[in-house]
């Protein structure tokens, strides 16, 4: 019977779901059960009333129910038991790994601290810190302050706020660390929780910050320079003593003050662009350099440096740094007027100015230096000084230039040729000097030039007309000496020849005497002949003035140059149609162009060109000496033979002077030719060039038509007055021969 009953309530705690536990609790009172059935038995009949069966049964449903409802309540017990383990796992997890140091503790000890309270306080393990006071990791000073915070925590419910504390680490190093403390259960008591973390770093990064911002405030204050500070929208922050001294406003007119309100009325337009633009382009640092207006009315001018402090694309504020350049500026307003004090001058002086570097190249130069060079300043720049001298100058330009960069002279002073863009040459008296840098260094090159064309131009006449009247002294001496000589030997001459003429007739015709008698008539006639071209050169023999028109002559002459001018020698003339007259002996004009072809002639060994020209011409300016302006007609014979130098042309119409010797014949062939021309108020010019031939120029002057009358009438007069003394006809042109041009 126990069997079925065990197994009944097998049954009905399968029915019920009870779990093992369950099922253990009613095996429990099973026997409990048994024991009331068989007590209640007991004595009686051995056997069962059937109203008694069902109060067994009852007793036994209503303790089953009892079980069941016990072993309901256990099982939730023993799950809420698990998951309380459960959590509390997690939470130990969570308070073990949390980064943030964390500690439970009452009375001041510690119960229970994390891995990050011992990392932070040196401990290996957090277990050694449990049963620890938490004085010991406190310094000193601040033991009873966190003691008292300690307490407070223990008495209230709600959380105490983030405090800061210096603790002590095991190896005794000092951190910082902030922490705030809960009251808690722990174990079923109450007891703190606190939380925090180590604000070392941080509180260093503080201090540091701390000590930056003392620094840069110590900074801005005492800095020489300008120092503000402005939001996006420009009102001033901050604005050091130094920017409150220069503008005279204190530090209460200057707060909140649009930076613009300190700028120059005039200037503020270009300064509120400049910045705008600075601010539209988020440029990082700028420039400028900006008028103000003090409080004082005065004007001060600031150049700034402007940094753009930005939050990424956002513009926080303007960092500013300026300096006082009123001086600077008054400097250079005072540097430009000089300057263009200077430039003006430069630009307007009457001499020719240029700078030039070390190269010669030309830097600048003014408009009176372009104007005497024809060139543009653009042009100029791409020249050098010596690219404009003249090339025999060249080499002595270098040679002192040179000098100057070296450092060896400071500056020199030369008279020297300039060449023009049109070719043309333009003789300067140059002063050079030289610029040097701060540091005494050569930097450049100042030329200050004068135009002295005209003046050489003035000496070179001057030299001419010395030279030209030295000649002409010297010609009147010699011809002087020649016409005295000449009278003397003529009557010496007379005498020989007049007594060889008297043994002459004397002689018979086949007299052996004969023959020497008529040599020492000719070498007398000879003689005569000479004494005449003598007498000719000193402008001492007679001539017949008459109207003469050149081109007839010349025409008469060249039938007989044709007949004794070699034909490889071509002759070319060039007569003008309407020919001045001038008043000349047409024997001596013969003479003259004979003289020159001869000569012409002998120039041209190997054959060339002879040319005979006429015109007209009018000399305005005074000539050499004797030649008065007037209107002239120049007679020019040139050829292109061999030529000749310098030497020979100054020499070229002295008697006796010969290229080819003093023992070639006479020599009096272009001697008499200047007499000729002398003695017809006229002039003669030689123009020569080795290899390029020579010229003769031979000026008459010309009549006018009412004085061939009075010509005529003189020669009508008196025949003594056709008779001049000036120049004869040379007999014999062969001795023109005797300087080759």
């Amino acid at each position: 019977m126990k069997s079925r009953v065990h197994s009944r309530l097998k049954k009905l705690a399968e029915l019920v779901s009870v779990r093992k536990w369950g099922l253990l609790l009613l095996l429990m009172l099973a026997p409990l059960s048994f024991e009331g059935i068989n007590s209640y038995f007991s004595g009686r009949e051995a056997f069962w009333h059937p109203g008694d069966y069902a109060e067994v049964i009852f007793e036994i449903v209503a303790l089953g129910c009892l079980g069941i409802y016990i072993c309901r309540m256990i099982s939730q017990r023993m799950r809420i038991i698990e998951t309380l383990r459960e959590s509390e796992e997690r939470y130990r997890q969570i308070f073990d790994l949390a980064p943030e140091p964390m500690a439970v503790h009452k009375g001041g000890r510690i119960l229970l601290a994390n891995q990050a309270l011992a990392k932070a306080l040196g401990e290996e393990q957090p277990q050694n810190l449990n049963g620890r006071s938490i004085s010991d990791f406190v310094l000193p000073e601040e033991v009873s302050r966190v003691e008292e915070r300690i307490c407070k925590a223990e008495k209230r419910r709600d959380a105490v706020r983030l405090r800061e504390s210096r603790f002590i680490r095991e190896d005794g190093a000092v951190i910082y660390g902030e922490y705030a403390s809960v009251l808690a259960d722990y174990q079923g008591e109450p007891a703190v929780l606190s939380v925090g973390r180590v604000t070392t770093e941080r509180k260093r990064a503080e201090d540091a910050l701390r000590e930056n911002e003392k620094r840069y405030r110590e900074l801005v204050e005492k800095a020489n320079d300008i120092i503000y500070l402005t939001d996006e929208k420009g009102l001033l922050l901050i604005f050091n003593p130094v920017a409150l001294r220069i503008t005279g406003y204190s530090q209460t007119e200057i707060d909140h003050k649009h930076y613009l309100e300190l700028i120059h009325p005039e200037s503020r337009e270009q300064v509120e662009r400049f910045y705008c633009i600075q601010f539209l382009k988020k440029i990082p640092d700028t420039y400028y350099e900006l008028p103000i207006l003090a409080k004082s009315g005065d004007t001060v001018w600031i150049g700034q440096h402007v940094h753009l402090v930005t939050d990424g694309e956002n513009v926080k504020s303007f960092q500013a740094i300026g300096r006082d350049i009123t001086d600077r500026k008054h400097s250079e307003q005072a540097l430009r007027k000089s300057e263009e004090r200077y430039r003006a001058v430069f630009n307007s002086a009457a001499v020719g100015i240029d700078v030039t570097d070390r190269s010669g190249r030309f830097l600048h130069a003014n408009s009176a230096m372009t104007d005497m060079l024809g060139y543009s300043l653009e042009e100029l720049k791409s020249l050098t000084a010596f690219d404009v001298t003249y090339p025999d100058d060249v080499e002595a330009s270098k040679e002192r230039f040179s000098s100057l960069a070296l450092g060896e002279i400071d500056s020199y002073r030369v008279q020297k040729r300039y060449v023009r863009k049109d070719k043309g040459v333009v003789w300067v008296d140059l002063f050079v000097s030289a610029i040097h840098d701060q540091k005494g260094d050569y930097e450049a090159t100042l030329g200050v030039v004068v135009d002295i064309t005209d003046r050489k131009r003035i000496e070179q006449e001057k030299e001419a007309l010395k030279a030209q009247l030295l000649q002409a002294q010297k010609m009147e001496a010699i011809g002087t000496l020649a016409g005295g000589v000449a009278h003397e030997f003529n009557n010496l001459l007379l005498v020989i020849s007049g007594y060889a003429e008297l043994l002459l007739a004397e002689k018979e015709t086949n007299n052996q005497d004969v023959e020497d008698l008529r040599k020492i008539i000719q070498a007398s006639s000879r003689g005569a002949e000479l004494v005449q071209n003598l007498l000719t050169y000193s402008g001492k023999s007679q001539m017949a003035q008459m109207p003469v028109n050149l081109n007839s002559e010349i025409e008469q002459v060249t039938d007989l140059l044709a007949r004794t001018i070699p034909r490889m020698i071509a002759i070319e003339v060039i007569l003008s149609d309407k020919l001045k007259t001038v008043e000349a002996d047409p024997g001596q004009i013969k003479q003259l162009i004979v003289n020159l072809a001869i000569n012409a002639r002998d120039a041209m060994p190997q054959g060339g060109k002879l040319i005979l020209e006429t015109r007209n011409v009018a000399i305005t300016q005074p000539g050499p000496i004797g030649v008065k302006p007037g209107e002239y007609v120049q007679l020019s014979i040139s050829d292109t033979g061999v030529g000749m130098d310098e030497t020979t042309v100054e020499r070229i119409f002295e008697p006796f002077y010969s290229s080819k010797g003093l023992a070639y014949k006479t020599g009096l062939g272009l001697a008499v030719v200047h007499g000729i021309v002398q003695c017809n108020q006229g002039h003669i010019d030689c123009e020569s060039q080795r290899g390029k031939g020579t010229t003769f120029k031979a000026y008459f002057p010309a009549i006018a038509e009412a004085e061939k009358d009075n010509i005529f009438d003189r020669e009508s007069t008196s025949s003594d007055d056709r008779r001049l003394l000036c120049s004869g006809i040379m007999k014999n042109p062969q001795d023109a021969s005797d300087i080759n041009s």
